[in-house]
């Protein structure tokens, strides 16, 4: 054993020396499997060899269980009641004449691709009209989107006389979002009104989007990085084409990151205030964003990596 354990100690400091290396920057190299490493020769003189009390089976059922839970605010009630419906479920076969279905099917209510991502909406969804001042928000949208288009194809231009004759404020909207690559959705303020008998619930429609600008001197677009809260998605048709879009209300922030040594960019944000409200395309949206209030501020959550240049 004194054998194992010094051979373990020598992969973990080089491991330390080599990842690590010792600086702030690369801290998030230390994982807590790499320091189990240190404690494997002691529970094995301690307990015996390591099947003995391997966790497999206490790992297993807690990958059974977390599938049951989804919400991260009443994690326990939920895991409860998911436990409690599949008996159920499993029992009705001896009391009833019901078959358990061979397959299921889980299907969105709207999937498309925009520039090669798959993107999909979820209900509950209802059929409305925009309203005035939406429907202007919508055609100032629909100006931009086309000129920009027009950029590469000059023939896709719409004026706004074009827009306005063509535009219908029918719309189908929808409570919630699914980007590409992510396994979490995105909710809207649509959607969180409908829990009004949850004492308390997890905001899950604010996000961070990318904003294109041009540079007034050079003329060259660049990118900006924003926050807002989605009040709801939606699908339009223009010109037979159907847009997934969402209507959302702006937040002004100021980013604190920078002041923080090595903090990257869009970790610390404080929320100011609300802005106006606007219309964007689903492919804008970067991520979904958590909150978090302290000493009477309200600070805005990313999840990306805290540090500068995490693999260099």
């Amino acid at each position: 054993m004194e054998n194992v354990g010094r051979l373990l100690r020598e992969f973990v400091v080089g491991y330390e020396e080599l990842y690590y290396q010792y600086r702030t920057s690369r801290l998030p190299a230390c994982l807590s499997t790499v320091h189990l490493l240190l404690h494997i020769s002691t529970s094995i003189s301690d307990c015996g060899p390591t099947w003995v009390y391997w966790q497999f089976v206490c790992e297993r059922l807690c990958g059974m269980l977390k599938a049951k839970v989804h919400s991260r605010v009443h994690a326990n009630r939920n895991l409860s009641h998911g436990i409690l419906q599949e008996e159920q479920f499993n029992h009705l076969s001896y009391a009833t004449n019901f078959m358990i279905p061979t397959t299921s099917k889980t299907q969105s209510a709207y999937v498309t691709q925009i520039e090669g991502n798959r993107y999909s909406f979820f209900a509950p969804k209802a059929t409305d009209e925009l309203s005035d001042l939406e429907s202007k928000r919508l055609k100032t949208y629909y100006i931009a989107y086309f000129k920009a288009l027009a950029k590469d194809n000059p023939n896709v231009l719409m004026t706004r006389q074009q827009i306005n004759n063509n535009f219908m404020p029918d719309i189908v909207k929808y409570s919630r979002l699914q980007l590409f690559g992510d396994v979490d959705t995105i909710s809207s303020t649509w959607n969180e009104s409908r829990r009004t008998l949850m004492t308390s619930s997890r905001l899950s429609s604010v996000i961070r989007y990318t904003e294109y600008r041009i540079n007034i001197t050079t003329k060259e677009e660049y990118s900006v990085d924003r926050y807002g809260r989605v009040i709801y998605f939606f699908c339009h048709i223009l010109q037979q084409s159907t847009r997934m879009l969402a209507y959302i209300q702006t937040y002004n922030t100021i980013d604190h990151s920078s002041g923080l040594g090595d903090l990257a960019g869009g970790k610390v944000v404080e929320l100011l205030g609300n802005g106006a409200n606007e219309i964007i395309c689903v492919s804008a949206i970067d991520s979904g964003i958590g909150t978090l209030s302290s000493d009477g501020k309200c600070y805005l959550v990313n999840r990306h990596s805290a540090f500068q240049n995490p693999d260099a």
